[in-house]
């Protein structure tokens, strides 16, 4: 999925009459889209991709196994890279949901879900922008810290898919 398909969903469940945004009115699709759209910021991820592909060194560390050990080569703008990313992500839900219809009050909470998922994209995986800006932060806290929050990003979206359902028509 992505950002942008996230708040033409969400735009779309606004404009519709209540109780028919999953059914038979546009976007015509269970909440668990939201969910799911909510949790890959495809974009940003697809940017940090590029980025960490010109910031990265592979080496194979032992000729016998052939492993390879892939390292990031330090740089003191991936902070400001990675924060450039995170706002980005909002930005990109925020013109999208008003290019395309009115602001409804659940998008004030809907914003934050790209960034967040972001992070937790970023947390998750190894030789990230998020290693790059926080080398010490490491161990089962990080992998806590991915697994919650995408229960709780997921959760929050379908929970915000569904009031918005429930809510009347945006004029």
């Amino acid at each position: 999925m992505s950002i942008a398909g996230y708040a033409i969903v969400s735009g779309l469940r606004s404009e519709a009459d209540e109780d028919v945004s999953v059914s038979t009115a546009p976007p015509g699709v269970g909440v668990y889209v939201d969910a799911l759209s909510a949790l890959v910021p495809a974009e940003v991820l697809i940017a940090h991709a590029a980025i960490m592909s010109k910031a990265t060194t592979t080496t194979v560390k032992d000729e016998a196994t052939e492993e390879v050990v892939t390292t990031v080569v330090p740089s003191p703008a991936f902070g400001w890279i990675y924060l450039a990313l995170i706002v980005l992500s909002l930005i990109l839900y925020v013109s999208v949901r008003k290019a395309r219809s009115t602001w409804a009050n659940l998008d004030y909470f809907r914003m934050f879900l790209p960034p967040l998922a972001f992070i937790g994209w970023t947390m998750g995986e190894r030789v990230t922008l998020f290693d790059a800006t926080f080398p010490t932060f490491d161990g089962l806290a990080r992998f806590g810290i991915v697994v919650v929050g995408a229960l709780a990003i997921g959760a929050v979206a379908s929970f915000l898919g569904w009031s918005q359902n429930k809510a009347p028509t945006v004029p």
